[in-house]
This record gives structure tokens, C-alpha cells and sequence, in this order.
């Protein structure tokens, strides 16, 4: 008898955006995949049982980007159920997943037991769900479209159990968690723990060496927080501070010297918590704040210090915003659901896999970082100026790869601000860019320090040939123009007061009245190119559906074109 199986993983948004480090992020995203990887392999040694989806090249080794489901093809003898391979795959999963867990917190010295609260917390997390459906008599693709329908229906059932956890502070970024780990911090010269903390009920970790950096004095962490923290400092993703040093060192004539100088004081390898502290250390001297010696030792300061007196002899400057970049290709589940046969859901599958293996190349160029690339799912990170040139890429060999199309959200953030926050508003921009007419768009959103947010509209990438939407071209040539001509900040600043005040009166001037206006605003201004810089207000004027639209545009170009400057691209 023949079945198809479909196997998830989970909770994968949990597990991946609620973090407070880059890396948090990477172990989350990491653990997720190893576990689907130890699922596949398990299931290629078994003879009756064909892999279908995820494509995982032979001898690919180590897959760290593997997506969170599997679909299986089980030809059964009689006598043998698919509840029989998928609940001993369930629970080889929920083993394999306690059991690294664990692991990772005795390497870094936290000693558990199999009773205490840790390993409580690990088998209640971690959410796997399965459908197996025959399809002897069935075709494959109304089967397929069946699994998906009755996963769903399983997925929305919320199923409850009893916390038996004695009171506790919860954990900041799993509240359903108590914070059982906690590092002290000192007041007035005393250590104390973080507020709120039971202490019969937590696990000191302020002498733990391995977590002297890896944790911040008063934070505390429940169980799958610290095993992110801990898998993440043995995979070395370096922060946010150390990509955008490093991008900025990149530019200054003996740059390359510098980072071989930088991966050898990490003890020759490029992601180090050496390299972090250097980092952390060169930004608080940037800003004028005194050495924190819990953050980074004293050797790291001094270093930092010279590195930062290098930098601004280039004239250079360090910049405190980042970009996260998130995508997801459109309409994926119902062209999936398309295919009619294995064959051509398994060619997709293919294409897919081939274009996420080319990611982590494409992001090492722009200086960037990557958390995941599971088939046409991405997150990652990139400096300002490198952020649209690498988009531009990776959307051409998305479409040369898979022939389809994606979109994409964008969120601009400071350093300061919380990276779940970050990973919501780029999920929430990802959306946005999904309601747009045909899609395949971006849109881009910026949190300033001060709290204000920006969301521009949606942009289209430059082979859409639909309705008029400006597209990625006009953005770029629109950023250049003014970045070029040092256009003074006044000039935007004036222009997006004047059409405000149009707003007031709920009207958007017509065509000719708007051109007259922003042509009249850029020559008096004295702007270089000022009918070059004209034309393009105009024509983002001309294509923004409402007048919103285009003063969203405007703050946005504006905040884009003074972080990253002359050197955006």
C-alpha cells in the first residue's frame, strides 16, 4: 500500500525571532535544520520510504538550511502502518532534540540533570506534527493537496497543558518559560540577582567562563534561550557591531591587513567572541562610553581603540543602523499544489535547493550575514549601503534559478533596538509586499532610535512589466541622484512639509500643479543635476498610488541617503 507522508518541525518562528543576538538567531535557525537532516536520514535508510521534498544533494554532507517539513512516499507491506514510521520518527526527533540540548548546556559547564527544571522545559517546547494519507487509488496531487488541508486543520488545534513551574520571573523571550538561569549584576558594589527571580529556583551562572561574555550581567534565560545562546557562541556567528566594523574596515586602504590583524588576535578565525568584544569595544569608544570590562576584556579595548583612530584617519564613520532582510517566494503553496506529478514537484524542490546554496556566497560579497536560506525562505542582515545592490542580486538569480518570483520585506534599525521587535516589523513589511498587484515587490520600513516609524510603499523589482509601480531601478537612481549632488537635507525636508500640507486638506495635486511645485522646490535650492533630481521626484510622484505613498517615499530616501551617504549602491 502506498501513503504519503507529511512530517513538520516546530515552532519555527519562536524558535528563530525570539532572540536578542544575531546568533541567538543562527543556533535557532540550525537547530531547526539539524533536526530535519537527522528526520531525512533516518527515513533514506529505510528501503519502503522515498524522499520527495526537501531535493538534498547526495554526499551534501552538513545541510545547515533545510527547510522545517519533509514529504514522503511510503510503499508498505501488509501488515505495516505509516503510524508505525511516523510516530518512531516523532519520537526519535523529540530524543535527539533533548538530548543536544542538553548537550549544549553541559559544553558550556551548565551541569543538568534528566529531572530538574531545564529538562522540563526542553520536552515541553518542541512541536512535531505528521499526516500520512494512501494514495493508491488516489492521484498524486489531490493527495498532496489533502495532507495540506488536514495539516492545517491539526496545526490550528491549540493544545494546552498545566505549567507546574513554581512562581519565578519568565523568561523575556519565551514567556511561557520560567527565567531558571540568571547572571548576577552589581548594585552599589553588591551582586544581586535580576528582579524578580526565585532563588530556589534558579541556576547561577555569574562564575560559568564559558558565559563570562556570551551573557549580560541580570539577564536571565529560561532553557531554550540559554541553549540558543549556547549553541550559538559554538557556531561563532559574529554580531551586528562586528559585520558592520568589518564592512566599514573593508573600505580604508589597509583594510584586508587589518582583518587578517583582527581574525588573529580571535585566534586566528574570523568569527570570534574575541572579534565581538573588539567590536562592542570599538562602538562604545566611538560613542564616548567608559570600557564595560563585563562586556569585553582590556586587551579588547586597548586594541579597539587604535582600530577606531584608524578608521576616522579615512574619514570615515561607523554606522549605528543595519538593515534585516527578509523574503519568501509568492505564491509558493499553490504552485506546489500545481504540480501534478512527483516528478515536477521534485524539479522545483531542485531549483530551489540550487538557488539557496548560492546564497551564503551572494551575502559574503555585500559583507552581509545569513541566519537561513530553507528553499525560498531567507533572513539576513546586511550594512546600508550594500542593502539594495545585494537585493537587486539575489531577485535576478531567484528568477534565473527558480524561474519564479519573490517578495520581500526590509526593516532599518538601530543597534539599540530589540532584535524581536526588528524580526516582527520584518515579517509585518515581508506582508505588506505581498498585497501588492502581481507582487513580486519589496517594501521597505525603518525604525529610528526616536521611536518614529517609516513604511514606505511597495517597490517593484525592474523585470515586473504590470501596473505602474516605481521599481527598484527608479529607488536606486533616485538615492544616487541625491547622494550625488549632496543634495542639502532642507530640500526634502521642505518638500515633504509643502505636500503635507495638501494632506491636510485631504487632496493630492494633480499632475502638472505636483511637477510645478517639486521643480520649483529643486531649483531654488541651488541642488547640483537639479533637472536629473527634478525628473526623478516627479516620476516617483507620477507612479505612487496615493500622495501618502510618495511623502513615505521621501522620508525613507531621505533617512537611507544620510546613514549610508555617497557609498550606497
Amino acid at each position: 500500500m502506498r501513503y504519503l507522508l507529511l512530517f513538520t518541525i516546530g515552532p519555527v518562528q519562536p524558535l528563530i525571532v525570539n532572540s536578542r543576538k544575531v546568533s541567538d538567531m543562527f543556533a535557532g535557525s540550525r537547530l531547526l535544520s539539524s533536526l530535519m537532516q537527522d528526520a531525512l536520514q533516518i527515513l533514506e535508510h529505510q528501503q519502503e520510504v522515498r524522499i520527495l521534498f526537501p531535493f538534498i544533494e547526495k554526499g551534501e554532507g552538513n545541510c545547515p538550511n533545510i527547510p522545517n517539513k519533509l514529504i514522503a512516499e511510503l510503499n508498505l507491506t501488509e501488515g505495516k502502518s505509516p503510524e508505525e514510521i511516523a510516530t518512531f520518527l516523532e519520537l526519535y526527533i523529540k530524543k535527539q532534540f533533548f538530548t543536544v540540548c542538553m548537550g549544549y548546556l553541559n559544553d558550556v559547564g551548565i551541569m543538568e540533570t534528566e529531572e530538574g527544571s531545564a529538562a522540563r522545559q526542553l520536552r515541553d517546547f518542541l512541536e512535531v506534527f505528521w499526516i500520512a494519507e494512501e494514495y493508491e487509488s488516489q492521484p498524486y496531487s489531490e493527495v498532496y493537496q489533502k495532507l495540506f488541508r488536514k495539516m492545517n486543520l491539526v496545526k490550528s488545534i491549540r493544545t494546552f497543558s498545566q505549567n507546574q513551574e513554581p512562581w519565578n520571573r519568565k523568561c523575556a523571550l519565551f514567556p511561557q518559560y520560567n527565567a531558571i538561569y540568571a547572571k548576577c549584576g552589581k548594585s552599589a558594589g553588591v551582586r544581586q540577582y535580576p528582579a524578580n527571580i526565585n532563588p530556589t529556583d534558579v541556576y547561577d551562572i555569574s562564575e560559568v567562563p564559558k558565559l563570562t561574555y556570551a551573557v549580560k550581567p541580570k539577564e536571565a534565560l529560561s532553557a531554550i534561550a540559554m541553549v540558543k545562546r549556547s549553541y550559538g557562541r559554538i557556531l561563532g556567528m559574529y554580531s551586528l557591531r562586528q559585520m558592520l566594523l568589518r564592512h566599514q574596515i573593508g573600505k580604508i586602504k589597509n583594510g584586508k591587513q587589518i582583518l587578517v590583524d583582527l581574525e588573529n588576535r580571535a585566534g586566528g578565525k574570523t568569527v570570534s567572541p574575541t572579534g565581538d568584544q573588539i567590536a562592542n569595544a570599538v562602538y562604545d569608544y566611538g560613542h564616548g562610553n567608559p570600557p564595560d570590562y563585563e562586556e569585553y576584556d582590556k586587551d579588547a579595548w586597548e586594541y579597539a581603540v587604535q582600530l577606531y583612530h584608524t578608521i576616522q584617519e579615512e574619514d570615515i564613520s561607523l554606522s549605528d543602523y543595519y538593515a534585516m532582510l527578509k523574503f519568501d517566494g509568492d505564491n509558493m503553496g499553490e504552485i506546489f499544489l500545481n504540480k501534478h506529478t512527483v516528478k515536477e514537484q521534485q524539479e522545483l524542490s531542485r531549483s530551489i535547493s540550487d538557488f539557496a546554496s548560492e546564497i551564503p556566497n551572494v551575502l559574503k560579497e555585500f559583507n552581509g550575514l545569513l541566519v537561513y536560506a530553507g528553499g525560498e525562505d531567507f533572513l539576513g542582515f546586511l550594512p546600508l549601503d550594500t542593502l539594495l545592490a545585494c537585493l537587486d542580486k539575489l531577485q535576478k538569480l531567484f528568477q534565473e534559478r527558480v524561474k519564479l518570483t519573490f517578495s520581500a520585506g526590509i526593516v532599518i534599525a538601530h543597534l539599540m533596538q530589540p532584535l524581536k521587535m526588528v524580526a516582527l516589523a520584518a515579517e509585518e513589511m515581508e506582508m505588506k509586499a505581498k498585497q501588492a498587484e502581481g507582487k513580486d515587490a519589496f517594501v521597505l520600513g525603518i525604525l529610528k532610535r526616536s521611536g518614529e516609524r517609516v513604511a514606505s510603499p511597495p517597490y517593484k523589482f525592474d523585470d515586473y512589466s504590470g501596473c505602474a509601480y516605481p521599481k527598484m531601478t527608479d529607488l536606486r537612481r533616485l538615492l544616487e541622484t541625491i547622494c550625488k549632488n549632496e543634495c542639502p537635507r532642507a530640500l526634502l525636508n521642505n518638500i515633504i512639509t509643502l505636500f503635507r500640507c495638501f494632506l491636510k486638506e485631504d487632496v493630492r495635486p494633480e499632475k502638472a500643479r505636483a511637477e510645478i511645485l517639486l521643480r520649483e522646490s529643486v531649483s531654488v535650492s541651488n541642488a547640483q543635476n537639479a533637472d536629473e533630481l527634478a525628473d526623478c521626484l516627479v516620476l516617483f510622484y507620477e507612479r505612487e498610488e496615493s500622495l501618502d505613498a510618495f511623502l513615505d517615499t521621501l522620508n525613507a530616501v531621505l533617512f537611507l541617503a544620510r546613514e549610508a551617504g555617497s557609498c550606497i549602491i
